[in-house]
């Protein structure tokens, strides 16, 4: 009875949730954001993984085998800021407990983090607009209603609002991403 009152209640908490989901798509302009003292890298294969902590090794090494694609930012040798592209056709969004399908033409972006030393440099928008120089495909990235600098950095990168979305509507949600 406790495990069924546990699950009800986590339920009403998704319900209660709102994600603000933001689109990408090429226009054929330069990015503007520009900055030479961090290089980018994309990474497919667990044994590139560097800098990245421990606890987060066996995580990170499953989605490298599902095909998704880790990116960062270098400054010097160390790792500055870094993010997850999903490149197959449906995602998982925890923060929903969502799992959703979209077209082939999209990829999601997402469990963005910049190191504390290097906050307050641009460097969330700067490794956005690298992700989406890579290839002219649709671009997906969200953050929940709380997080203010993320929905910020997803603006500063030239992402457009798409819509908010509360609890379980995978309905609209892919609705939606056919449309884009």
């Amino acid at each position: 009875m406790r495990t069924l009152y546990n699950k009800i209640l986590g339920k009403i908490d998704y319900l209660k949730r709102a994600i603000y989901f933001f689109y990408w798509k090429s226009d054929g302009k330069q990015n503007s954001i520009e900055n030479d003292k961090f290089i980018f890298f994309e990474i497919s294969d667990a044994s590139q993984l560097f800098d990245i902590d421990s606890n987060k090794q066996q995580e990170y090494k499953k989605r490298l085998e599902d095909g998704h694609v880790f990116c960062c930012l270098k400054a010097g040798d160390c790792l500055s800021s870094y993010g997850w592209i999903n490149p197959t056709s449906s995602h998982f969004f925890g923060e929903l407990n969502l799992k959703t399908n979209y077209p082939n033409t999209i990829e999601v972006l997402y469990d963005f983090y910049t190191y504390e030393d290097y906050r307050g440099q641009g460097l969330y928008p700067l490794l956005l607009q690298k992700i989406c120089l890579r290839n002219n495909k649709t671009k997906i990235g969200y953050a929940l209603s709380d997080n203010l600098s993320s929905m910020k950095g997803l603006k500063k990168a030239d992402f457009k609002l798409l819509t908010v979305i509360r609890g379980y509507n995978k309905g609209r949600l892919e609705r939606l991403l056919k449309k884009i």
